[in-house]
């Protein structure tokens, strides 16, 4: 459910019913390009995000297909050398120790995606573009706060990650957090680093940024305002299974036969313990 703070300035049609930018003059906030990640048979997606930048009159984006790993011939995929070892196995075995695991191939769709346009930007010289996912919800107010942040925070970066986080302005504290990749500002300095490391993927995209802020590759900078709200009006194409791994994080995955025979020995152990008091205090009140 959105919080009532987002009503009166959100925008969608669907409501759930090395740091700053150091190239040429930043133009007009609304000339920067914007590029839309939207699978090409999601539609519905792609009208729901044109109609909030008509809306904003935005001059300059334009959607990116995105890589669409729903369904991949699993075979080839098992070749891909872009994809390391361990991913393709937690893939197919369709399980994760934990949340910066991938155990589904839409995962690796998306950090394809946002490696495209990471490309793209290096190729056509793009000097900074704002990236987005195709569930954002859009405040009215979108590029006067873009632009008061840039201006706000006024050392380099590399990433400006527009995704709300309450009461937090600052560099991304290195041990701590990951976000989502829903809405960022990125340097074509940035995207020469993420796209030297991206490969062979182990991660989620939103982790791997993370990871590269925590170790001194890039700097990002996470923006405090109510810029923009991921989801609510569609379900995400990636979907998860459930963590499993044994108590010593190993990550080795608990045999579910195993796990459903411990919890039937368990539940009769506690039933035989049950019949046992009944028939202690019948005894007793025989007596």
């Amino acid at each position: 459910m959105i919080s009532s703070k987002y009503n009166n300035n959100i925008i969608s049609p669907v409501l759930p019913p090395k740091n700053m930018y150091t190239g040429p003059n930043i133009m007009n906030t609304r000339d920067i390009p914007i590029f839309i990640i939207n699978l090409d048979d999601d539609i519905k997606r792609w009208d729901f995000m044109k109609h909030q930048l008509n809306y904003l009159k935005s001059l300059n984006y334009q959607r990116v297909s995105a890589a669409d790993m729903r369904k991949p011939n699993m075979t080839e995929f098992y070749k891909d050398d872009r994809i390391s070892l361990y991913t393709k196995f937690t893939i197919q075995k369709k399980h994760r120790c934990d949340h910066k695991q991938i155990d589904r191939t839409g995962a690796i769709g998306a950090t394809l995606s946002h490696y495209k346009i990471w490309r793209k930007m290096i190729d056509e010289n793009i000097p900074i573009s704002i990236i987005m996912e195709d569930d954002m919800h859009l405040m009215s107010n979108f590029y006067n706060i873009i632009e008061k942040e840039i201006e706000k925070y006024n050392k380099e970066f590399d990433i400006l990650n527009l995704g709300y986080l309450k009461n937090h302005y600052s560099e991304v504290d290195n041990s701590k957090f990951h976000f989502g990749t829903g809405c960022y500002v990125v340097t074509k300095e940035a995207c020469e680093i993420l796209c030297k490391h991206v490969f062979p993927i182990d991660t989620h995209v939103d982790a791997y940024l993370f990871l590269l802020n925590h170790f001194g590759y890039i700097k990002m900078i996470m923006s405090d305002k109510d810029i923009i709200y991921h989801g609510g009006a569609f379900e995400s194409n990636i979907s998860h299974g459930n963590l499993k791994c044994d108590k010593s994080s190993t990550n080795v995955v608990i045999n579910d036969n195993n796990n459903n025979y411990h919890i039937i020995t368990i539940l009769l152990l506690l039933i035989v313990i049950i019949i046992s008091i009944k028939l202690y205090l019948i005894h007793n009140m025989k007596l």
